[in-house]
């Protein structure tokens, strides 16, 4: 199944239990592909020089994110995944 205007070059997320296309996004070409690429190792370069005490404060941000998410996402994991609302939440 396919949506209206979707392309061959476009990635489909689909519900695994009505198999339905819930969304679909058209696909990076390799010039996009590339810059990600490299932000994502100069990134990796700076990530390095981090010390471990702003990671923890990094990580311990982003579970605060998620848990002040948790109903949104479970749905997204629901609808992506096929999962159960309560196995989603865990």
């Amino acid at each position: 199944m396919t949506l209206p205007g979707v392309t061959s070059s476009s990635i489909q997320s689909a519900n695994p239990v009505t198999g339905n296309v819930e969304r679909a996004f058209e696909a990076l070409s390799a010039g996009e592909l590339e810059g990600r690429l490299e932000r994502t190792a100069r990134a990796s370069v700076l990530y390095q020089r981090t010390t471990f005490l702003e990671r923890k404060a990094w990580m311990l941000r982003t579970a605060d994110l998620l848990e002040d998410r948790v109903d949104h996402l479970a749905l997204l994991v629901t609808t992506e995944m096929g999962k159960t609302l309560t196995s989603a939440r865990a």
